[in-house]
């Protein structure tokens, strides 16, 4: 996934998994920053990780946050890696899909290679 945009892009991959919570514990973002600072506005949302349940709202944690430093770096492949259990509130719900949502309030180029959900 390429998120090259103005200011706003959100990308959804059907999961419909009732045991993702038992049976994975790590969700690894292997992606290219392109030179960006994720999360200037300190908001989760900026540079999302979603698990949306069957009720339709989201279980999310920001990327920026595994990101250390989360400083200005040249381009190059960054990888995050999640605890399952930094998903507040997932446990024992069906996860019906995986979002990712990237917004700055200007131009950005942020590339996702991969996203993993796995056991460490």
């Amino acid at each position: 996934m390429v998120f090259d945009s103005d200011e706003f892009f959100d990308s959804r991959v059907p999961i419909n998994d009732p045991t993702l919570y038992e049976k994975c514990d790590i969700v690894v973002v292997d992606f290219d920053a392109h030179g960006e600072v994720l999360g200037t506005l300190n908001l989760d949302d900026e540079s999302a990780i979603a698990l949306e349940v069957q009720d339709g709202t989201w279980r999310y944690v920001a990327v920026a946050k595994y990101r250390f430093p989360n400083l200005p770096r040249p381009p190059g492949s960054e990888t995050a890696m999640i605890p399952m259990s930094d998903f507040r509130f997932l446990e024992g719900d069906l996860v019906s899909s995986l979002h990712v949502r990237m917004w700055f309030g200007r131009q950005f180029h942020v590339e996702i290679v991969s996203i993993r959900v796995c056991n460490e």
